[in-house]
């Protein structure tokens, strides 16, 4: 063996305390923690707080504490929760964290999520945000209050929006807001419970677009998207219908759709379309119209089962037509058991006969959803397939699955030992939200 190579791996297996790691490697490895839920059981006050993170590990030890304050990056992820009040500290005080936590994040673009609500410390940290709005690179503004005007709060950073990248309003408003159409670098945009139209935005450079609801004259909405690449229609409601048979949008620059209504299909031309994600029915052919139609090479599918879809005949015959597909999602498997069985049969994965889908190299199944039910409360999922003959697998060489699992089945850990990268995600449930 060389002794370059004996030296290195010599390095590799010293182990040491912490305290030896370089300030610099040590900041890069925080800020890959990941923010803790909303609401932990049991709670605790430091998950209120901005960048909770941060402040969690400025109470390790001193060190940590003037590395973490003098690492802008580190204060940059924001998230407002509501009920500060459970919080245990008075506005006054949660005030002065969330100034603290802006100024140390220095001149760095700003990350935040704010969940408002009809309180005036709701109001006094937006007026805070509003003054570093030239620093916005994703914001999110959330909550329920049909009261609170927030056109005319965020009337004064019109024009200061320079390094605005990501949207999201999923918050009520009571009037036009026209802040948005002045952002030069702004290309996602996630706009909930209130009409698209209510809100100017730059439609010609966005890249991605989430909507539940568009305007009456739709088909002249989408044809200003000229640049997206991802648009996505969802309404938990019937979705309005877009447009007739005869208006057709061009959009050559779609890799993502995610629909939930025919009409949708019926009036978009995407040749450069890779995934789509539909809410089938028993309407296999419009999809393969639509397809058809726009010559598009698919190469990921998501379908979300509903309770219309009793049997998998559209779900078999839509997966038939589709010969370049690599990658399946199927979602709201969780609230019956008895389809995860017909899915599990209807792709015939290593049982010896033909695989329904014979170049699938990913398979992604959302099995449980956590923001209906608690992981105890369920039973396990089946034991999946513990019947399949690894060497007939084909191509498939990912597994995902969106479910609670107390232990990993052994059909499971078989899998992990062919190759097959399995990843068990409950918490990332619906990983598209898309």
């Amino acid at each position: 063996m060389k002794p370059g190579i004996e030296e290195s791996k010599n390095e590799c297996a010293v182990k040491g305390p912490i305290r030896i790691v370089p300030p610099e490697l040590l900041m890069r490895i925080f800020e890959l923690i990941p923010e803790p839920p909303y609401h932990p059981e049991p709670p605790n006050q430091l998950s209120y707080l901005p960048a909770s993170v941060s402040w969690t590990l400025t109470w390790i030890c001193k060190p940590w504490q003037r590395a973490v304050n003098g690492t802008p990056s580190l204060w940059c992820n924001l998230r407002f929760p509501t009920s500060l009040s459970e919080s245990g500290l008075t506005d006054v005080r949660y005030l002065e964290i969330a100034n603290i936590t802006l100024n140390r994040s220095g001149n760095h673009h700003l990350n935040f999520s704010i969940d408002l609500e009809e309180s005036e410390i709701s109001v006094n940290i937006l007026l805070l945000l509003l003054r570093r709005s030239h620093q916005w690179r994703k914001v999110e503004f959330h909550g329920d209050c049909p009261s609170f005007s927030l056109t005319n709060i965020l009337s004064p950073i019109r024009g200061n929006l320079g390094n605005l990248e990501s949207l999201t309003i999923s918050f009520p408003l009571r009037q036009h807001l026209d802040v948005f159409w002045d952002a030069p670098r702004l290309q996602k945009v996630d706009v909930r419970f209130h009409s698209a139209y209510d809100i100017d935005l730059p439609l010609s450079q966005l890249r991605a677009f989430t909507t539940n609801r568009l305007p009456s004259h739709s088909v002249s909405f989408l044809r200003q998207c000229t640049h997206l690449a991802e648009f996505s229609y969802v309404d938990e409601n019937k979705p309005r219908a877009v447009g007739h048979a005869h208006d057709v949008v061009h959009l050559p620059q779609i890799r993502l759709l995610n629909v939930e209504h025919p009409s949708v299909l019926h009036c978009l031309f995407t040749p450069g379309l890779k995934e789509l994600k539909y809410r089938l029915s028993n309407d296999a052919d419009t999809v393969l119209n639509f397809l058809a139609i726009s010559r598009c090479n698919l190469t990921c599918l998501g379908i979300a089962w509903t309770t219309e879809f009793l049997y998998t005949g559209a779900l078999v015959t839509l997966l038939q037509n589709l010969p370049n597909l690599q990658h399946l999602k199927i979602y709201n498997l969780f609230e019956y058991y008895d389809d995860q069985l017909r899915v599990y049969e209807a792709l015939r994965l290593g049982d010896g006969t033909k695989n329904l889908v014979p170049d699938l190299q990913e398979l992604t199944l959302h099995l449980y959803d956590p923001s209906i039910f608690l992981p105890e409360d369920i039973p396990e999922g089946p034991k999946l397939f513990e019947s399949v003959v690894l060497s007939r697998l084909g191509r498939l060489r990912r597994l995902t699955l969106m479910q609670y699992l107390r232990t990993i089945p052994p059909c499971v850990k078989n899998l992990m030992n062919a190759g097959i990268d399995v990843v068990v995600d409950w918490e990332r449930w619906m990983e598209l939200e898309r």
